[in-house]
């Protein structure tokens, strides 16, 4: 009997501490998602004022004033250079920005890039040392 006590109080406990993890995830998560609004940019921006690229892979930068809300996981040739990519406003639109770094990886991406499928291991080989 007492045994069978024990175990129903240790699920209990394990249930509760489900229950109290749980909760702190969901009470993190909406604290996050109301401090930035609802497409991901801090509260007061406005859309205007708003200039990220708006795509998620590949070495053509797309901007605009919503940042995608969900990318993939897939990793894309040329998504390395992406670290030095920027948006701005050049003449009141919403525009890439070129800069050294990202001009300098892409023509060494663009160097490795291959149609074979064969040689696609060595590609992205060559990519990694841009």
């Amino acid at each position: 009997m007492t045994k069978k006590v024990d175990q129903t109080t240790r699920s209990f406990i394990v249930f509760g501490v489900f229950c109290f993890l749980f909760w702190i995830t969901f009470t993190a998560m909406t604290k996050g998602r109301d401090q930035l609004g609802e497409r991901g940019e801090e509260s007061g921006a406005s859309a205007a004022d708003n200039c990220v690229i708006t795509n998620c892979h590949g070495l053509d930068i797309t901007c605009g004033a919503q940042a995608p809300q969900m990318c993939t996981m897939m990793y894309g040739f040329g998504d390395r250079c992406r670290a030095h990519a920027q948006c701005g406003f050049i003449d009141g639109k919403c525009r890439p920005i070129t800069n050294d770094a990202f001009e300098k990886c892409v023509s060494c991406v663009r160097e490795c890039e291959t149609t074979d499928p064969d040689k696609m291991p060595d590609a992205f080989l060559c990519e990694s040392n841009c």
